[in-house]
């Protein structure tokens, strides 16, 4: 079974395929989250930009999301203090909020009808004293002040088996797809170039431009931008680990809990929000190859004992997941290519955010913005 964007927005080829010799300014390769909003921060900023997908618009990873929009990275915050300091988890918290409400921004000036529901995340515990949650507040309340512990009023409604949790304020979810389709539809959309159906077979660089290679066509570009997930050069793929996460639908006849975002500290971890009258669960992450179907047993299991009631499944899918060594984007020039091609990759579980946030910092670093980052 499918996500259930593609229910909302059925999939089809909306764009032609490449074909012949085109130029460009910049190419950005790959419509997902992170592609469409480089393209279109690009094209804000007067840049003529191709945007080159190989299947259709959020098609890839961001059409299997569940679509999570949190400004908290899809890692332990713990470790990545004692890596990096205070200062720069400060500094990482603020941009993502500055990103969330760039998000909000655009789906309420340019009338995006993508679901868009603001609400709180709470990152729970099911057992007493959990060291994992500890070192998850330890940073929280040092950096966040829309952070706070969960009551147990709280924790009844939106995670009602959990034993402790934090709460954080002012986060959202939507619907993916109808975002993006709807983003490239509006003024500033419309003038990007696409093609689908246009998978790349070669990028080369030379110190003068970029040559983008399909079946079809070709495009010579000053710069280019590769954003598909797990980059499509072969130097890059060792730098980030692949993991399946796996998800499912169920209707309840009494809604369980509230229409808020919740993943606990498990490991593999589980997460989950409400989708319309449903609850969309995800986890059971596991390495390529892992029996799909035991995966899904764990989450049968998780609604079972955390989520009990009246319920039946109607839908399950998968999604890949890519995730750097300290479990934070990839968002730069290519170190071999510098100033001709950028990467953006390792958005891991919080690509909503996380892929908007790189989709900035490489959009201004191409057109020299200050993003105050």
């Amino acid at each position: 079974m499918a996500a259930p964007w593609f229910k909302s927005t059925p999939d089809s080829r909306r764009y032609p395929r490449l074909q012949g010799a085109r130029k460009s300014d910049v190419v950005v390769v790959g419509a997902g989250i992170a592609g469409c909003m480089t393209a279109y921060r690009l094209a804000k900023n007067g840049v003529q930009v191709t945007l080159i997908e190989a299947n259709h618009v959020a098609t890839g990873d961001t059409g299997y999301t569940t679509a999570f929009v949190t400004r908290i990275p899809d890692t332990a915050l713990a470790p990545l203090v004692t890596r990096y300091g205070e200062r720069f988890m400060e500094r990482l918290i603020a941009f993502n909020k500055q990103t969330q409400r760039s998000i909000r921004d655009l789906v309420l000036q340019q009338k995006i009808k993508c679901d868009w529901q603001e609400c709180r995340s709470f990152i729970v515990s099911y057992h007493k004293e959990d060291p994992d949650l500890a070192g998850e507040w330890s940073v929280l309340h040092q950096v966040e002040p829309l952070a706070h512990k969960a009551t147990r009023q709280e924790l009844n409604q939106s995670a009602p088996q959990a034993t402790d949790g934090i709460v954080i304020e002012q986060e959202a979810h939507f619907d993916p797809r109808k975002f993006l389709i709807g983003l490239l539809q509006t003024p500033i959309g419309k003038k990007i170039t696409i093609f689908e159906e246009s998978a790349v077979t070669n990028v080369t660089a030379t110190t003068k431009s970029v040559h983008v290679t399909t079946d079809l066509g070709a495009i010579t570009a000053n710069k280019v931008v590769i954003a598909t997930g797990l980059p499509i050069m072969d130097e890059f793929k060792p730098l980030f680990t692949t993991h399946i996460t796996y998800a499912l639908l169920a209707h309840y006849k009494q809604q369980p809990v509230s229409d808020d975002l919740v993943w606990d500290t498990d490991l593999p971890y589980f997460y989950y929000r409400r989708y319309i009258d449903r609850i969309m669960l995800g986890g059971a992450d596991s390495k390529p190859g892992f029996e799909s179907a035991i995966a899904q047993q764990k989450l049968d299991s998780f609604l079972a004992k955390r989520l009990p009631g009246d319920y039946a499944v109607t839908e399950r899918w998968s999604g890949s997941l890519f995730a750097s060594q300290d479990g934070l984007p990839y968002a730069d020039q290519h170190p071999h290519h510098p100033g001709r091609i950028w990467v953006i990759s390792g958005l891991a579980g919080n690509g909503m955010v996380m892929g908007s946030a790189a989709a900035t910092l490489v959009a201004d670093s191409i057109t020299d913005t200050h993003n105050g980052a």
